[in-house]
């Protein structure tokens, strides 16, 4: 058994070691786990098999070596995420994208090469730069993003969503092969966030895969990252054509107009503009006392629904009908049951071609001459080749 291995699914599971105790019904030790994880002692195949059911995985899931090495990025969280949802966050992305890249592989889908720390930046000009650079790689242009979860997904990186407490915002991590080149990334985020606060942790994230800080502290790394992610969904030129490059003051009716326009939150929108000095830092001030007082600052007006990602459905089901992985298998990855019957024609179609080649002929024969005499039955109620005119 690989060590590693059973401390990631356990930590990503959300137990204790004390928990998996009780839950695999005892037939092992704290102490014996502890050592398992620690690679000094195997279980036998009966605690094996206890252990990776209390896990909800097969033994087998225990045995296999990952391909690639998985490594997060960046964590954000409030000071009230406790260590314990930390590392089950963690350890869920890294199942996660260990389990999408052997899809991706499996389904032989072609992925264009990730712009993985490809962009240095160490000021802020560098971020807005950086932003538009990989919009315009992405040939997305200068408009707002209508569905960003669907664009990131469709440029190779994996978006997870994940339920945990209110702490939790977002979270990057990228696979790495053998030879340490990033091969695969993919950005968390929290189930239970707003639609437009899910976008802003998502674009965050992102920011944490492409841009690379030069000479910046883990503070300025994530103002570096904040700001990729308001500049990647409303670029500056953006900005100033709907908003103008200065202005003494917006109004509130402006920000609900500009909240759907861009998807961004209007806090967000509020702190864009101060970032491209298109309002004042009083101003700025000024909005956000407003937002406390109005109660908005944990839950605003005209809040957007939450984007869906559609690659990993997509990527299983492709699967499954390729009968490349089986339908329970299907249903584990989903979390949900899927439809696994064929359409009659097909089903017809390959119970033919599963019998002898002569009683496939024999069939194929007496369907020729059925069609025949059906046919010669039109022609002849049709009068043969009259042509005949219709009112309509």
């Amino acid at each position: 058994m690989l060590a590693q291995r059973l401390k990631l699914i356990r930590l990503a599971r959300g137990l204790s070691l004390e928990e998996l105790v009780t839950k695999a019904g005892n037939v092992v030790t704290k102490q014996a786990l502890s050592k398992y994880e620690m690679g000094s002692a195997q279980p036998s195949p009966r605690v094996l098999a206890a252990i990776a059911s209390a896990l909800q995985i097969k033994a087998i899931d225990l045995l296999n070596e990952p391909v690639h090495t998985i490594d997060c990025v960046a964590y954000r969280k409030k000071s009230k995420l406790g260590q314990k949802a930390m590392n089950a966050v963690e350890s869920t992305l890294k199942l996660a994208l260990e389990e999408r890249t052997w899809l991706t592989a499996l389904v032989q889908e072609k992925t264009e090469r990730l712009p993985a720390h490809e962009f240095k930046v160490s000021k802020p000009e560098d971020v807005e730069l950086a932003a538009e650079s990989l919009r315009e790689k992405w040939r997305l242009g200068m408009e707002p993003i209508a569905n960003l979860t669907d664009v990131i997904e469709n440029h190779g990186v994996h978006v997870v969503v994940i339920t945990a407490d209110d702490g939790f915002h977002g979270l990057s991590a990228c696979a790495k092969s053998k030879e340490g080149d990033v091969v695969a990334a993919a950005v968390a985020t929290n189930a239970v966030s707003a639609g437009e606060r899910l976008r802003s942790n998502l674009a965050h994230e992102l920011g944490h895969i492409v841009i690379k800080p030069t000479g910046m502290d883990e503070k300025a790394e994530e103002r570096a990252a904040l700001r990729f992610s308001s500049a990647f969904q409303a670029p500056r030129c953006l900005v100033f054509r709907d908003v103008g490059r200065r202005r003494s003051s917006v109004t509130l009716d402006e920000l609900r107009i500009w909240k759907k326009r861009w998807k961004l939150s209007m806090q967000a929108i509020v702190y864009r503009l101060r970032d491209l000095d298109v309002i004042s830092d009083s101003h700025c001030k000024a909005w956000f006392i407003q937002f406390s007082r109005l109660g908005w600052r944990k839950s605003e007006p005209d809040q957007l629904s939450p984007e869906k990602p559609q690659w990993l459905k997509r990527s299983v089901l492709h699967a499954f009908a390729e009968k490349l992985i089986t339908k329970d298998r299907a249903e584990a990855i989903l979390g949900e049951s899927v439809q696994g019957q064929l359409p009659s024609t097909l089903q017809q179609r390959r119970a033919l071609m599963s019998l002898p080649v002569e009683t496939r002929r024999k069939i194929l024969h007496e369907q020729a001459e059925r069609s025949a005499k059906l046919y010669q039955g039109q022609s002849d109620e049709l009068g043969g080749d009259d042509i005949r005119e219709y009112n309509v």
